[in-house]
């Protein structure tokens, strides 16, 4: 679900940004609430667990093609006042990496508890974000919106 890889210089991210690193930094959301969530969660990284990858520098993917939909359905209804249109402008893809860098549960960055996500815990209800390090490798389209 990522949209590339941009470089951007910046001594806490050597590698570059990612285009949601960008957005969340330079660009920002119509909901400040999301962007504000997601500056938090960076602060909190950098402060106590730097050796984490940062979500400004990754590829977001979910662990299988069977948690794509409860994967979508929950970012869709989270992102919709932030991102609206999310729906209509998305391409999924099997993707490829060296590692998997993090897992995190995503419902925790909503509820702010981020020493649990970092810390890689869940809740009952988890949906998991696998957070890849770029680049990957773009396999082949596994579904596209209009499919949905």
């Amino acid at each position: 679900m990522g949209r590339g890889h941009v470089r951007q210089t910046d001594e806490r991210y050597p590698s570059g940004m990612s285009f949601w690193g960008v957005q969340c930094w330079t660009v920002g959301f119509s909901d400040s609430s999301q962007q504000q969530r997601e500056a938090e969660c960076e602060q909190f990284r950098l402060k106590h667990c730097p050796h984490r990858i940062s979500r400004f520098e990754s590829f977001f993917a979910c662990e299988s093609a069977e948690l794509l939909d409860i994967y979508f359905d929950f970012l869709l209804d989270t992102n919709k006042t932030a991102n609206p249109g999310l729906e209509d402008d998305y391409v999924i893809f099997e993707v490829r990496s060296e590692e998997a860098a993090f897992k995190g549960d995503m419902k925790l960055i909503n509820s702010r508890d981020y020493d649990r996500y970092w810390r890689g815990e869940s809740r009952q209800d988890t949906i998991w974000e696998v957070l890849l390090r770029l680049p990957v490798l773009i396999e082949h389209d596994v579904i596209t919106d209009s499919d949905r």
